[in-house]
Protein backbone atom coordinates (compact mmCIF):
# COMPACT_ATOMS: atom_id res chain seq x y z
CA UNK A 1 0.00 0.00 0.00
CA UNK A 2 1.35 3.68 -0.91
CA UNK A 3 2.25 5.84 1.81
CA UNK A 4 0.67 8.96 2.29
CA UNK A 5 3.13 11.52 0.83
CA UNK A 6 3.52 8.87 -2.54
CA UNK A 7 -0.22 9.47 -3.26
CA UNK A 8 0.08 12.99 -3.07
CA UNK A 9 2.89 13.15 -5.52
CA UNK A 10 0.24 10.88 -7.78
CA UNK A 11 -2.21 13.71 -7.36
CA UNK A 12 -5.27 10.91 -6.84
CA UNK A 13 -7.73 11.25 -4.11
CA UNK A 14 -9.42 8.43 -2.99
CA UNK A 15 -13.05 8.49 -3.24
CA UNK A 16 -14.93 8.59 0.04
CA UNK A 17 -18.01 6.79 1.10
CA UNK A 18 -21.16 9.17 2.12
CA UNK A 19 -23.59 8.51 4.44
CA UNK A 20 -26.07 7.63 1.51
CA UNK A 21 -23.47 5.32 -0.35
CA UNK A 22 -22.80 3.00 3.11
CA UNK A 23 -26.67 2.97 3.82
CA UNK A 24 -27.24 1.89 0.21
CA UNK A 25 -24.77 -0.62 0.19
CA UNK A 26 -25.12 -2.22 3.99
CA UNK A 27 -28.91 -2.28 2.94
CA UNK A 28 -28.05 -4.44 -0.51
CA UNK A 29 -25.67 -6.86 1.59
CA UNK A 30 -28.03 -7.37 4.45
CA UNK A 31 -30.65 -8.47 1.27
CA UNK A 32 -28.18 -10.27 0.07
CA UNK A 33 -27.93 -12.91 3.04
CA UNK A 34 -31.71 -12.30 4.28
CA UNK A 35 -33.30 -13.53 0.80
CA UNK A 36 -31.61 -17.00 0.50
CA UNK A 37 -31.77 -17.63 4.26
CA UNK A 38 -35.73 -16.66 4.02
CA UNK A 39 -36.37 -18.88 1.09
CA UNK A 40 -35.24 -21.99 2.98
CA UNK A 41 -37.17 -20.99 5.96
CA UNK A 42 -40.12 -20.69 4.12
CA UNK A 43 -40.14 -24.02 2.78
CA UNK A 44 -39.14 -25.19 6.35
CA UNK A 45 -42.40 -24.02 7.51
CA UNK A 46 -44.51 -25.45 4.19
CA UNK A 47 -42.66 -28.63 4.98
CA UNK A 48 -43.39 -28.66 9.24
CA UNK A 49 -46.88 -27.45 8.47
CA UNK A 50 -47.89 -30.03 5.31
CA UNK A 51 -48.68 -27.35 3.26
CA UNK A 52 -46.35 -28.98 0.62
CA UNK A 53 -47.16 -32.37 1.18
CA UNK A 54 -51.01 -31.44 0.33
CA UNK A 55 -49.62 -29.17 -2.31
CA UNK A 56 -48.07 -32.65 -3.73
CA UNK A 57 -51.31 -34.78 -2.97
CA UNK A 58 -53.43 -32.22 -4.93
CA UNK A 59 -50.69 -32.21 -8.03
CA UNK A 60 -51.27 -35.86 -8.29
CA UNK A 61 -55.20 -35.18 -8.48
CA UNK A 62 -54.75 -33.93 -11.71
CA UNK A 63 -53.02 -36.29 -13.75
CA UNK A 64 -52.50 -40.16 -13.58
CA UNK A 65 -48.92 -39.76 -15.04
CA UNK A 66 -45.97 -39.13 -12.92
CA UNK A 67 -43.95 -36.84 -14.64
CA UNK A 68 -46.90 -34.16 -15.54
CA UNK A 69 -48.01 -34.02 -11.79
CA UNK A 70 -43.91 -33.34 -10.66
CA UNK A 71 -44.34 -30.73 -13.27
CA UNK A 72 -47.71 -29.05 -11.76
CA UNK A 73 -46.11 -29.80 -8.64
CA UNK A 74 -42.78 -27.45 -9.79
CA UNK A 75 -45.11 -24.84 -11.20
CA UNK A 76 -46.88 -24.53 -8.36
CA UNK A 77 -43.68 -24.22 -6.04
CA UNK A 78 -42.18 -21.90 -7.99
CA UNK A 79 -45.28 -19.63 -8.42
CA UNK A 80 -45.04 -19.45 -4.26
CA UNK A 81 -41.63 -18.84 -3.78
CA UNK A 82 -41.40 -16.19 -6.48
CA UNK A 83 -44.31 -14.42 -4.91
CA UNK A 84 -42.52 -14.95 -1.71
CA UNK A 85 -39.39 -13.15 -3.04
CA UNK A 86 -41.40 -10.35 -4.90
CA UNK A 87 -41.06 -7.94 -1.61
CA UNK A 88 -37.91 -8.60 -1.40
CA UNK A 89 -36.99 -7.72 -4.90
CA UNK A 90 -39.71 -4.48 -5.61
CA UNK A 91 -37.76 -2.79 -2.60
CA UNK A 92 -33.95 -3.78 -3.60
CA UNK A 93 -34.87 -3.64 -7.25
CA UNK A 94 -36.84 -0.77 -7.49
CA UNK A 95 -37.29 1.22 -4.23
CA UNK A 96 -34.13 1.38 -3.05
CA UNK A 97 -32.90 2.12 -6.36
CA UNK A 98 -35.11 4.99 -6.72
CA UNK A 99 -34.38 6.51 -3.41
CA UNK A 100 -30.70 6.91 -4.21
CA UNK A 101 -31.30 8.36 -8.02
CA UNK A 102 -30.02 5.14 -9.49
CA UNK A 103 -33.24 3.77 -11.02
CA UNK A 104 -34.41 4.84 -14.85
CA UNK A 105 -37.16 2.43 -14.69
CA UNK A 106 -40.85 2.80 -14.77
CA UNK A 107 -43.40 0.74 -12.47
CA UNK A 108 -44.79 -1.09 -15.64
CA UNK A 109 -41.63 -1.85 -17.20
CA UNK A 110 -40.72 -2.94 -13.62
CA UNK A 111 -43.36 -4.98 -13.46
CA UNK A 112 -43.30 -6.51 -17.14
CA UNK A 113 -39.32 -7.07 -16.21
CA UNK A 114 -40.93 -9.39 -13.20
CA UNK A 115 -42.94 -11.43 -15.38
CA UNK A 116 -40.61 -12.13 -18.04
CA UNK A 117 -38.51 -13.06 -14.82
CA UNK A 118 -41.75 -15.38 -13.55
CA UNK A 119 -41.51 -16.86 -16.85
CA UNK A 120 -38.28 -17.92 -17.62
CA UNK A 121 -38.51 -19.85 -14.17
CA UNK A 122 -41.62 -21.40 -14.98
CA UNK A 123 -39.69 -22.54 -18.22
CA UNK A 124 -37.13 -23.77 -15.96
CA UNK A 125 -38.87 -25.95 -14.24
CA UNK A 126 -39.56 -28.41 -17.46
CA UNK A 127 -36.09 -29.18 -17.25
CA UNK A 128 -36.13 -30.45 -13.79
CA UNK A 129 -38.30 -33.68 -15.05
CA UNK A 130 -35.41 -35.11 -16.51
CA UNK A 131 -33.76 -34.93 -13.48
CA UNK A 132 -36.54 -36.73 -11.54
CA UNK A 133 -36.78 -39.36 -14.64
CA UNK A 134 -33.05 -40.21 -13.57
CA UNK A 135 -33.43 -40.41 -9.57
CA UNK A 136 -36.73 -42.75 -10.50
CA UNK A 137 -35.20 -45.07 -12.62
CA UNK A 138 -31.95 -45.39 -11.42
CA UNK A 139 -30.92 -46.74 -8.37
CA UNK A 140 -27.66 -46.21 -7.93
CA UNK A 141 -25.32 -43.26 -8.37
CA UNK A 142 -27.84 -41.11 -9.70
CA UNK A 143 -26.24 -38.29 -8.60
CA UNK A 144 -23.12 -39.07 -11.20
CA UNK A 145 -25.94 -38.93 -14.02
CA UNK A 146 -27.52 -36.40 -13.10
CA UNK A 147 -24.07 -34.40 -12.33
CA UNK A 148 -23.37 -35.22 -15.97
CA UNK A 149 -26.62 -33.69 -17.05
CA UNK A 150 -26.49 -30.70 -14.89
CA UNK A 151 -23.34 -29.82 -16.85
CA UNK A 152 -24.44 -29.79 -19.97
CA UNK A 153 -27.33 -28.45 -19.18
CA UNK A 154 -25.48 -25.21 -17.64
CA UNK A 155 -23.21 -25.23 -20.26
CA UNK A 156 -26.28 -24.65 -23.10
CA UNK A 157 -28.07 -22.27 -21.09
CA UNK A 158 -24.60 -20.07 -20.75
CA UNK A 159 -24.37 -20.68 -24.57
CA UNK A 160 -27.50 -19.72 -25.33
CA UNK A 161 -28.34 -16.43 -22.77
CA UNK A 162 -26.44 -14.03 -24.47
CA UNK A 163 -28.32 -15.28 -27.62
CA UNK A 164 -31.96 -15.73 -26.43
CA UNK A 165 -32.40 -14.96 -22.95
CA UNK A 166 -30.76 -11.60 -22.56
CA UNK A 167 -32.46 -10.17 -25.47
CA UNK A 168 -35.87 -10.45 -23.96
CA UNK A 169 -35.09 -7.65 -21.35
CA UNK A 170 -32.71 -5.21 -23.48
CA UNK A 171 -31.78 -4.35 -27.25
CA UNK A 172 -28.14 -5.01 -27.66
CA UNK A 173 -26.37 -3.54 -31.28
CA UNK A 174 -23.17 -4.45 -32.64
CA UNK A 175 -21.15 -1.60 -31.80
CA UNK A 176 -21.21 0.60 -35.01
CA UNK A 177 -18.15 1.04 -37.90
CA UNK A 178 -16.77 4.71 -37.86
CA UNK A 179 -14.01 6.21 -38.80
CA UNK A 180 -10.16 5.03 -37.86
CA UNK A 181 -10.10 7.33 -34.85
CA UNK A 182 -13.50 5.59 -33.28
CA UNK A 183 -14.05 3.72 -29.97
CA UNK A 184 -13.87 0.49 -31.79
CA UNK A 185 -10.85 1.48 -33.71
CA UNK A 186 -9.31 1.81 -30.96
CA UNK A 187 -11.03 -1.24 -29.06
CA UNK A 188 -10.10 -3.53 -31.96
CA UNK A 189 -6.46 -2.62 -31.46
CA UNK A 190 -6.86 -3.97 -27.80
CA UNK A 191 -7.98 -7.02 -28.86
CA UNK A 192 -5.31 -7.24 -31.67
CA UNK A 193 -2.66 -6.30 -28.60
CA UNK A 194 -4.19 -9.53 -26.50
CA UNK A 195 -4.24 -12.11 -30.16
CA UNK A 196 -7.97 -11.98 -30.02
CA UNK A 197 -9.25 -12.46 -33.19
CA UNK A 198 -12.92 -11.03 -34.31
CA UNK A 199 -14.63 -10.74 -30.96
CA UNK A 200 -17.92 -9.75 -30.81
CA UNK A 201 -18.43 -6.23 -29.56
CA UNK A 202 -21.59 -5.24 -28.47
CA UNK A 203 -24.16 -2.21 -26.63
CA UNK A 204 -26.85 -2.72 -24.35
CA UNK A 205 -29.14 0.00 -23.54
CA UNK A 206 -29.11 -0.53 -19.65
CA UNK A 207 -30.19 3.28 -19.19
CA UNK A 208 -33.78 1.90 -19.99
CA UNK A 209 -33.09 0.29 -16.25
CA UNK A 210 -30.43 2.14 -14.60
CA UNK A 211 -27.75 4.95 -14.49
CA UNK A 212 -25.39 2.19 -13.20
CA UNK A 213 -22.31 1.56 -15.53
CA UNK A 214 -20.68 -1.88 -16.48
CA UNK A 215 -19.48 -4.35 -18.84
CA UNK A 216 -19.36 -7.62 -19.29
CA UNK A 217 -17.97 -11.03 -21.29
CA UNK A 218 -21.22 -13.40 -21.87
CA UNK A 219 -21.26 -16.61 -23.71
CA UNK A 220 -19.49 -19.55 -24.51
CA UNK A 221 -17.94 -21.17 -27.94
CA UNK A 222 -19.85 -18.92 -31.15
CA UNK A 223 -21.91 -16.81 -28.70
CA UNK A 224 -19.12 -15.23 -26.62
CA UNK A 225 -19.34 -11.65 -26.63
CA UNK A 226 -17.96 -8.30 -24.73
CA UNK A 227 -21.31 -6.38 -23.70
CA UNK A 228 -20.76 -2.33 -22.86
CA UNK A 229 -23.29 -0.65 -21.33
CA UNK A 230 -24.39 2.35 -23.20
CA UNK A 231 -24.44 4.44 -19.66
CA UNK A 232 -20.15 3.38 -19.71
CA UNK A 233 -19.90 5.36 -22.90
CA UNK A 234 -21.39 8.17 -21.87
CA UNK A 235 -20.52 8.95 -18.41
CA UNK A 236 -16.70 8.42 -18.24
CA UNK A 237 -14.22 9.64 -20.58
CA UNK A 238 -13.01 7.32 -23.17
CA UNK A 239 -9.58 6.39 -21.99
CA UNK A 240 -11.80 5.14 -18.68
CA UNK A 241 -14.01 2.83 -21.53
CA UNK A 242 -10.77 1.62 -22.66
CA UNK A 243 -9.78 0.14 -19.40
CA UNK A 244 -13.37 -1.31 -18.61
CA UNK A 245 -12.65 -3.10 -22.00
CA UNK A 246 -9.24 -3.85 -21.74
CA UNK A 247 -10.58 -5.59 -18.21
CA UNK A 248 -13.06 -7.81 -20.63
CA UNK A 249 -10.38 -8.26 -22.76
CA UNK A 250 -8.90 -10.46 -19.77
CA UNK A 251 -11.78 -12.60 -18.74
CA UNK A 252 -12.08 -13.33 -22.73
CA UNK A 253 -8.51 -14.45 -23.43
CA UNK A 254 -8.32 -16.09 -19.79
CA UNK A 255 -11.78 -18.21 -20.43
CA UNK A 256 -13.15 -17.23 -16.81
CA UNK A 257 -16.46 -18.43 -17.99
CA UNK A 258 -14.86 -21.72 -18.59
CA UNK A 259 -13.48 -21.70 -15.68
CA UNK A 260 -16.12 -20.78 -13.49
CA UNK A 261 -18.49 -23.11 -15.09
CA UNK A 262 -15.47 -26.04 -14.62
CA UNK A 263 -15.52 -25.44 -10.87
CA UNK A 264 -18.95 -24.70 -10.36
CA UNK A 265 -19.69 -27.95 -11.66
CA UNK A 266 -16.62 -29.94 -10.04
CA UNK A 267 -18.34 -28.54 -6.84
CA UNK A 268 -21.66 -30.05 -7.48
CA UNK A 269 -20.49 -33.36 -8.25
CA UNK A 270 -19.84 -33.92 -3.74
CA UNK A 271 -23.41 -31.92 -3.01
CA UNK A 272 -25.00 -34.46 -4.88
CA UNK A 273 -23.24 -37.60 -3.81
CA UNK A 274 -23.75 -36.36 -0.51
CA UNK A 275 -27.67 -35.68 -1.25
CA UNK A 276 -27.82 -39.45 -2.54
CA UNK A 277 -25.41 -41.04 -0.04
CA UNK A 278 -26.42 -38.93 3.15
CA UNK A 279 -29.96 -37.30 2.29
CA UNK A 280 -32.02 -40.03 0.66
CA UNK A 281 -30.70 -42.82 3.76
CA UNK A 282 -32.75 -40.18 6.12
CA UNK A 283 -36.15 -39.99 4.11
CA UNK A 284 -37.43 -42.67 6.78
CA UNK A 285 -36.58 -40.82 9.52
CA UNK A 286 -38.00 -37.05 8.46
CA UNK A 287 -41.05 -35.63 9.94
CA UNK A 288 -44.55 -37.69 8.81
CA UNK A 289 -45.67 -33.92 8.15
CA UNK A 290 -43.53 -33.67 5.56
CA UNK A 291 -44.69 -36.59 3.46
CA UNK A 292 -42.03 -37.53 1.49
CA UNK A 293 -42.43 -40.49 0.68
CA UNK A 294 -38.80 -41.31 -1.39
CA UNK A 295 -35.88 -39.98 -3.12
CA UNK A 296 -38.20 -39.48 -6.06
CA UNK A 297 -41.05 -37.61 -4.24
CA UNK A 298 -41.39 -34.36 -5.80
CA UNK A 299 -40.80 -33.40 -2.54
CA UNK A 300 -37.41 -34.29 -1.68
CA UNK A 301 -36.42 -32.02 -4.64
CA UNK A 302 -37.71 -29.33 -2.63
CA UNK A 303 -36.52 -30.67 0.01
CA UNK A 304 -32.91 -30.30 -1.88
CA UNK A 305 -34.00 -26.94 -3.17
CA UNK A 306 -33.91 -25.62 1.02
CA UNK A 307 -30.62 -27.41 1.34
CA UNK A 308 -29.03 -25.10 -1.06
CA UNK A 309 -30.35 -22.18 -0.35
CA UNK A 310 -29.82 -22.58 3.79
CA UNK A 311 -26.36 -23.51 2.64
CA UNK A 312 -25.96 -20.78 -0.01
CA UNK A 313 -24.73 -17.75 2.68
CA UNK A 314 -22.21 -20.33 3.99
CA UNK A 315 -21.01 -21.25 0.54
CA UNK A 316 -20.36 -17.59 -0.22
CA UNK A 317 -16.75 -16.56 0.84
CA UNK A 318 -15.45 -19.89 -1.27
CA UNK A 319 -17.43 -18.42 -4.56
CA UNK A 320 -16.53 -15.10 -4.01
CA UNK A 321 -12.54 -15.49 -3.52
CA UNK A 322 -12.78 -16.86 -6.75
CA UNK A 323 -14.43 -14.67 -8.25
CA UNK A 324 -11.99 -12.12 -6.60
CA UNK A 325 -8.79 -13.62 -7.64
CA UNK A 326 -10.15 -13.31 -11.52
CA UNK A 327 -11.26 -9.99 -11.04
CA UNK A 328 -7.79 -9.42 -10.20
CA UNK A 329 -6.58 -11.01 -12.59
CA UNK A 330 -8.28 -9.44 -14.89
CA UNK A 331 -7.52 -6.06 -13.48
CA UNK A 332 -3.71 -7.33 -13.77
CA UNK A 333 -3.63 -7.56 -17.68
CA UNK A 334 -5.93 -4.88 -18.43
CA UNK A 335 -3.07 -2.83 -17.09
CA UNK A 336 -0.46 -4.59 -19.55
CA UNK A 337 -2.54 -3.67 -22.38
CA UNK A 338 -3.09 -0.32 -21.36
CA UNK A 339 -0.84 0.46 -18.84
CA UNK A 340 -2.12 3.85 -17.72
CA UNK A 341 -2.27 2.90 -13.43
CA UNK A 342 -4.07 6.62 -12.95
CA UNK A 343 -6.39 6.26 -15.74
CA UNK A 344 -7.43 2.83 -13.77
CA UNK A 345 -7.52 4.73 -10.70
CA UNK A 346 -10.03 7.55 -11.85
CA UNK A 347 -12.23 4.66 -13.32
CA UNK A 348 -12.39 2.34 -10.02
CA UNK A 349 -13.46 6.03 -8.46
CA UNK A 350 -15.92 6.66 -11.02
CA UNK A 351 -17.46 3.58 -10.10
CA UNK A 352 -17.59 4.49 -6.61
CA UNK A 353 -19.33 7.70 -7.15
CA UNK A 354 -21.44 6.59 -9.95
CA UNK A 355 -22.47 2.86 -9.20
CA UNK A 356 -22.92 4.29 -5.41
CA UNK A 357 -19.98 1.59 -4.61
CA UNK A 358 -18.39 1.50 -0.83
CA UNK A 359 -15.05 2.12 -2.00
CA UNK A 360 -13.45 0.41 1.64
CA UNK A 361 -16.42 -1.40 3.10
CA UNK A 362 -15.50 -3.76 6.18
CA UNK A 363 -13.68 -6.54 5.75
CA UNK A 364 -15.32 -9.18 6.82
CA UNK A 365 -18.28 -8.40 4.60
CA UNK A 366 -15.78 -7.71 1.74
CA UNK A 367 -14.69 -11.37 2.51
CA UNK A 368 -17.98 -13.28 2.59
CA UNK A 369 -20.33 -10.66 0.04
CA UNK A 370 -17.86 -9.08 -2.70
CA UNK A 371 -17.18 -10.95 -6.20
CA UNK A 372 -14.97 -7.69 -6.62
CA UNK A 373 -12.15 -7.03 -4.63
CA UNK A 374 -13.07 -3.27 -3.12
CA UNK A 375 -12.45 -0.12 -5.00
CA UNK A 376 -9.86 0.82 -2.39
CA UNK A 377 -7.93 -2.35 -3.23
CA UNK A 378 -8.25 -2.17 -7.00
CA UNK A 379 -7.20 1.27 -6.63
CA UNK A 380 -4.43 0.63 -3.97
CA UNK A 381 -3.26 -2.36 -7.05
CA UNK A 382 -2.98 0.32 -9.79
CA UNK A 383 -1.22 2.87 -7.77
CA UNK A 384 1.32 -0.05 -6.62
CA UNK A 385 1.79 -0.28 -9.93
CA UNK A 386 2.14 2.82 -11.24
CA UNK A 387 5.64 3.50 -8.47
CA UNK A 388 6.42 0.06 -10.32
CA UNK A 389 6.95 1.35 -13.69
Amino acid sequence: MLAADQIQEIGFVYPQATDEIRNYCRQRELFQVARPISSALLLLILFQTGLLHRLRRWSESLTPVYFLGFLVFLLALTLILFAADLPYSFYLQYILEHNVGLSNQTLPDYTIEKLKMLALQLSTSLLIVPFAAIVRRQQKYWSVSIWVLTGALTALLIFLKPLAIDPLFNKFNEMPEAKSSSLKTRIEDLCAKANLVNPQLYIVDRSKQSKKINAYVTGIAGSTRIVLYDTLLKAVPEGEVLMVVAHEIAHYKFKHIYLGLLLSTVGLLPALLAAEFLLAPQIPRLPPAWGIRSKSDPLFFALLLMAIQASSPLLSPIECAISRYMETEADDYALTLRPDPITAANLFAHLSQIDMADPDPPAIIEFWLYTHPSIKHRIDRALERKERT
